[in-house]
């Protein structure tokens, strides 16, 4: 405010000043036209006192030399007199010019006496022009400095601005690039999921065969043990029977033995009687225990058969169990490896991902606090630029 001020001051001190030297060189020039005019105003009177002096001695000689009268005193008084009213006259005429023009000098000078303070006031704002001048010269080169400056932050901007715009053409084309191989790398997962899904299904497939091949090996257990308990229980009975048989036998032996030592004709019809009535007895006991001894004989090709398929189906389910452990161990190898390539796959994605975030965030950072900066600059600029006489035009 105090600098607008004292510059709204100087401004019409300025204006006084120039109307105080228009006037003062108005009053120089009249003062000028005055003194030329009285000067030959001067040279005018003597001019006329010479020609009068020159005519009246030209006349008075003529009219002295054409009467040659007596009177020649009189009229030369008579003229002379006239002459000198004459001259009185445009003398009191001058004399009045004179007085006008003294007056008007005297005014004159009473206004350049006024005028000497103007004058000192003239050189002082004379100088402060001068020093307005400087500093307006400097404000001009300053501005010229600021202009220059701006076109080049301009010019900056610009390049700035093209960078920018050619880096996101960049960043666009690597965020389609990004999201094409997320596509194929969408399209590898689904494709493994599928995989996995029918490996699922075949492990679960797998483990129902299992299933019903456990199934089928507790059953075989259960009739293989049944069999070694029937096989148990007929080889007891076969083996009581055999005892019972060769206690029989040897009994019999003894007592033969024991008939045949005595000689006895009624032991000997007794024995025939025994005989007859043991062979009555033994005879469909012997056909018994034969008709045993086939069947024990099927029962034994039937029990190998029987123990030759039990073998056949241990070895079979052995077999599978192998197989069933070497499927397992490769589908939860593959499935490792597909979780593996899953996790691989996605921690490759979150990775890209996070890095493209981190790298778009820094750029749009690093261009905003750039074009900040720049737009700050310019401001900046711009407020230097515009000088006080900017300012005062803009208020007039």
């Amino acid at each position: 405010m105090v600098k607008t001020k004292s510059f709204f001051w100087n401004i019409t001190c300025l204006k006084h000043t120039k109307l105080g030297l228009s006037l003062m060189q108005r009053m120089e020039f009249h003062v000028r036209t005055l003194s030329t005019s009285s000067e030959e105003d001067k040279k005018h009177i003597e001019d006329l006192e010479r020609e009068l002096s020159n005519c009246s001695q030209e006349i008075g000689g003529d009219i002295l030399y054409k009467l040659n009268l007596p009177s020649q005193l009189f009229c030369k008084s008579f003229f002379i007199n006239f002459l000198t009213d004459y001259l009185q006259d445009q003398l009191n005429m001058r004399n009045l010019d004179v007085n006008c023009l003294s007056e008007q000098l005297c005014s004159i000078q009473l206004k350049l006496a006024k005028m000497e303070n103007l004058e000192e006031e003239v050189g002082r704002l004379r100088e402060e022009m001068k020093m307005f001048d400087s500093e307006r010269s400097l404000l001009i080169q300053e501005i010229e400095d600021k202009e220059v400056v701006i076109r080049y932050s301009e010019t900056q901007v610009e390049n700035l601005e093209e960078s920018i715009s050619s880096m996101g053409l960049e960043y666009q084309c690597e965020i389609e690039s990004t999201k094409l191989e997320s596509i194929a790398l969408e399209q590898n997962l689904i494709e493994t999921m599928k995989l996995l899904k029918e490996k699922t299904q075949e492990n679960s497939r797998m483990n129902q065969l299992i299933q019903d091949l456990e199934l089928r090996i507790r059953d075989a257990d259960n009739v293989i043990e049944n069999l070694e308990k029937e096989n148990k229980d007929l080889k007891q009975k076969f083996q009581r029977s055999d005892m019972n048989t060769k206690a029989f036998v040897r009994t019999v032996e003894e007592q033969l033995h024991e008939w045949l030592g005595t000689k006895n004709v009624q032991s000997l019809s007794k024995l025939e009687k025994d005989v007859s009535t043991y062979g009555n007895i033994l005879g469909p006991l012997f056909s018994k225990l034969t008709a045993p001894k086939a069947s024990d004989a099927d029962l034994r090709n039937k029990m190998t058969e029987m123990s030759r398929q039990i073998d056949d189906y241990e070895l079979l389910v052995r077999q599978l169990k192998e197989e069933l452990r070497e499927e397992k161990l490769k589908a939860n190898d593959e499935a490792e490896d597909l979780a593996q390539e899953m996790a691989e796959l996605r921690y490759q994605l979150t990775s890209r991902l996070e890095e493209e975030c981190k790298r778009r965030a820094s750029i749009e950072q690093i261009s905003l606090q750039r074009i900040s900066e720049l737009e700050g600059q310019i401001a900046k600029e711009r407020q230097k630029s515009i000088t006080p006489l900017d300012l005062a035009v803009r208020k007039q």
